[in-house]
């Protein structure tokens, strides 16, 4: 379609031009490029707490099979008479066998019952646990905080084959042939409803291995494509997994970052890190960064256009002039301009290398005060560029730290909160999910973050350990989608309530939490 698009621009007669890209538009708008998937019928949603009453369609409890049933008729009091959607006799059966389902986009009233709370540190905000199905979750979430979110960080399945998430109450596995197309089409419908949270400086985070790393990268264009997006590699298994071919230990961080937004931070500087910046001007703390490259693509011939002199008056030691660009064959001139004396980018090797910037950009700094010189021990002069003290450092796209380990402090660490194994499958490292969500949040005190597939709870930990470093009242909503089942979701609870978790962990960093459920009143244990 490009190629026509460019073709037609060559047409001559511009009526003609302007009537076949009329057309071409028309053929545009009904037809999609970029990544296409099987769009699945609408999830559906269990709905234990409404009657089985005639017309309504109902699932077997018994039965895994997805099958559908309408209700033909209540028999009695503890009776009703069913049917099969796809045709088949009807069967009597009891009414408490079978729940209510609704199709998503079906009318339907979702609303949050509350069920709990945990008060730790009276006047603090609260966090909020909701437990329900995410898709209704953030309907819900839309009426109070429609563009409030400054941080979503989800940790979605990542449907390895492994039946490791429900479609329509069925697990995915490896044999589906589908499974990547139901995948999308799940992600697809909780991400269009949550990116409307996000308010104008608020971040999408994903975490995601390569099964679904480059059909969700589309995705977030097609959803996103006023956001920036960058991601990150986090090594999260040292030892690598076991298996034929290559031993994966990594997985990825995406965040969709407003366009022109500079909204990411790295970890605050260390006590060692800030030392460096030692010296001070009118402007603040600064430290001498060296202006000629090092390291690879450091030589002149590597970017033939930043080799040229840098004047400097030697009894003031201050850079005050530059000359021009000099070709790979010219060769550097020592002579004086104006008493100036001049200086190349050739290291104490006698090595030509380059600068780290253009002459333009060169001289512009120099104009700004920001390039000094300095002799060394041996007499030769360097230029510098005062680098400016910072809070946090920059964020680079490999992250290695020992920390990210998800089974030194994701696993072991919920397994002894809970004092049991196998608590959650696969939590996320404590730190990494910290580092992650602070480097939006650490500059927002008051931050509102979501995730909705909460699964162990962690983002709730992590924010709890940022509020507790810097006293802040970020707030955290949590949605489950029913990662455990309801007898391993009480005994759970039972166990943090033992342990003070609340007030150790949550409340420690000016937190409460509150927990809500259901959908149509669908209440649910906790």
């Amino acid at each position: 379609m490009a190629a026509i698009e460019d073709l037609i621009k060559n047409i001559a007669d511009p009526r003609l031009r302007e009537q076949i890209a009329a057309e071409v538009a028309k053929l545009k708008a009904g037809k999609k490029f970029g990544l296409v998937f099987e769009e699945h019928l609408p999830e559906l949603v269990r709905l234990p707490s409404l009657p089985a009453r005639a017309g309504a369609r109902v699932l077997k409890k018994s039965d895994d099979s997805g099958t559908l049933f309408h209700v033909v008729a209540e028999v009695n009091g503890k009776k009703i008479r069913i049917a099969p959607e796809a045709n088949g006799p009807e069967e009597v059966v009891e009414r408490g066998s079978v729940v209510v389902a609704k199709a998503f986009g079906e009318p339907m009233y979702p609303a949050l019952i509350p069920i709990d709370a945990v008060e730790r540190a009276p006047g603090k905000p609260w966090h909020v646990l909701i437990n329900a199905d995410n898709y209704h979750a953030l309907q819900l979430l839309l009426y109070g905080y429609e563009g409030k979110v400054d941080v979503i960080y989800i940790d979605p399945p990542y449907n390895t084959g492994a039946r490791d998430w429900k479609y329509n109450n069925d697990y995915v596995d490896r044999t589906d042939y589908y499974r990547h197309s139901k995948w999308l089409s799940m992600m697809k419908k909780r991400l269009a409803l949550a990116r409307r949270l996000l308010s104008p400086d608020g971040v999408l985070i994903c975490t995601i291995d390569e099964n679904e790393l480059h059909h969700l990268s589309l995705l977030l264009d097609e959803l996103l494509p006023e956001y920036d997006k960058q991601a990150a590699t986090v090594v999260i298994n040292p030892g690598g997994t076991f298996g034929a071919n290559l031993s994966s230990v990594h997985e990825y961080v995406i965040y969709c970052i407003p366009a022109g937004k500079d909204v990411v931070r790295g970890r605050p500087l260390s006590t060692e890190e800030a030392g460096l910046f030692n010296r001070s001007d009118e402007e603040g703390n600064y430290s001498p960064g060296r202006m000629r490259k090092r390291g690879s693509e450091s030589l002149r011939r590597d970017r033939r256009s930043m080799f040229y002199a840098v004047y400097v008056d030697e009894q003031a030691m201050r850079p005050v002039e530059v000359g021009p660009e000099l070709n790979l064959e010219e060769k550097p001139s020592l002579r004086r301009k104006d008493g100036l004396l001049p200086v190349y980018p050739v290291d104490q090797n006698g090595i030509e290398r380059r600068w780290s910037c253009s002459r333009g950009t060169m001289l512009e700094e120099i104009r700004a005060g920001n390039i000094i010189a300095e002799r060394n021990r041996k007499g030769v002069i360097n230029i510098y560029k005062k680098e400016r003290k910072k809070e946090f450092r920059r964020l680079n796209t490999v992250w290695t730290a020992s920390e990210y380990s998800a089974g030194d402090y994701g696993s072991r660490l919920v397994n002894t909160i809970l004092d049991r194994a196998n608590a959650f499958p696969f939590p996320k490292s404590l730190y990494a999910v910290k580092d992650t969500v602070g480097s939006v949040v650490r500059e927002r005190p008051e931050a509102i973050i979501l995730d909705f597939f909460a699964g162990s709870g962690t983002t709730l930990h992590a924010v709890a350990v940022l509020n507790q470093e810097d006293d802040g009242a970020r707030r955290v909503i949590l949605v489950t989608n029913n990662e455990v089942n309801d007898e391993d979701a009480l005994a759970q609870v039972t166990l943090l309530r033992r342990r003070k978790f609340f007030s150790g962990r949550v409340a420690a960093a000016g937190g409460s939490a509150r927990r809500t459920s259901g959908l149509c009143g669908a209440k649910k244990s906790m």
